[in-house]
């Protein structure tokens, strides 16, 4: 006697949990559901490749109510089906509200009538929602810092410190750029709401993706380029210690404010150190604002070589004593220095 049929899935959602659907069975049950109403569905098990066990592995099993699937039975009354695989297609017409069996009794599947029923990203269509979305809310010409460089006066001469100009940037292109999959070559796993995951394969374009349904995706693209595109928050949250090498340059642009705690914990001992290598300096350009320090403690500073400094107006207010060791001291373009309530020690 036949025991291999086809169903429609028609209920998804187990009260025990265990990953069971409720199947419309061809050949069995009738379409008409005031005659077999979806309830009085006998409960069908899947054949799962992992995750039988002890909620380990791949759970629960993903159909959609409105699915095609290859039933079989293990009972001789056929009350105990099995459910082997889904069945997918091109269907005729969209999901809409019926009276009759054998479709998603909610209306909503299949999404859209005569497309296949494959992912439109594992089909490698350009106009598929997922990458033409990821484009829209792509970043482009975004602007890095620069440096104006300006002349200063030293001790007999000037000295010339040099620009550095800031270029602009683009995040990839997605469409026609990462993402160009070939059939049969892009392995897809896409959601209801619209999380996607993609390993694709394609010669020449392989990338590894993964979407949430927000918007934010991480994408390794064909020769290794990473792309993180958060459309909210981000938190790091790193317990132990955090090491990071760049092997080029680091740039980022910051729309807000950048602010750095060192030594949240108040230990001794943990500096906030930085190293510039030979041959380069730190550039620091304020725009239309100030600079400011405020230190609890001292400034100890060694300089080998030359402080050069050029301004409007100097002000030193020291509460006790200001000591100047220096071979010559030179003020140049006045007639006199003005002391008030204090000394100079020029040793």
């Amino acid at each position: 006697m036949r025991n291999y049929y086809i169903g429609v899935i028609e209920d998804r959602h187990d009260p025990e949990k265990l990953g069971r659907f409720r199947v419309r069975v061809l050949g069995l049950h009738p379409a008409e559901r005031n005659l077999l109403p979806i309830s009085e569905l006998p409960w069908a098990t899947v054949l799962v490749s992992s995750g039988g066990n002890s909620g380990l592995g791949s759970t629960p099993p993903f159909f959609v109510e409105g699915t095609w699937v290859y039933v079989t039975f293990r009972d001789s009354d056929k009350q105990e089906p099995l459910i082997h695989g889904a069945l997918p297609g091109r269907p005729a017409e969209a999901g809409a509200q019926s009276e009759l069996g054998f479709r998603d009794p909610f209306g909503k599947y299949p999404l859209v009538a005569g497309e296949s029923d494959v992912s439109e990203l594992a089909r490698g269509e350009q106009t598929a929602n997922n990458p033409v979305t990821r484009d829209s809310n792509r970043r482009t010409a975004i602007a890095t810092s620069d440096f104006d460089g300006f002349d200063i006066p030293t001790v007999g001469s000037n000295l010339t410190i040099p620009g550095s100009s800031g270029a602009t940037f683009d995040v990839p292109l997605v469409v026609n750029g990462t993402y160009a999959p070939q059939y049969p070559y892009n392995h897809v796993t896409t959601t209801e709401s619209g999380h996607v995951l993609e390993f694709d394969d394609t010669l020449g374009q392989r990338r590894v993706h993964l979407s949430h349904a927000a918007g934010s995706y991480q994408e390794y693209s064909n020769d290794g380029t990473y792309v993180s595109s958060i459309i909210s928050d981000k938190y790091d949250i790193v317990n132990s210690n955090s090491f990071a090498f760049v092997g080029g340059d680091e740039i980022r642009t910051i729309d807000g404010a950048l602010k750095i705690k060192v030594n949240k914990n108040d230990t001794a001992g943990n500096h906030y150190d930085i190293e510039v290598g030979a041959g380069a300096n730190i550039n620091i350009m304020v725009r239309n604002g100030d600079l400011n320090m405020n230190v609890k403690g001292n400034i100890n500073q060694f300089v080998d070589g030359d402080m050069n400094m050029s301004m409007d107006n100097l002000r030193i207010d020291a509460s006790n004593n200001i000591s100047i060791t220096s071979r010559n001291f030179d003020v140049v373009g006045s007639d006199s220095v003005d002391i008030d309530g204090g000394t100079i020690d020029l040793n």
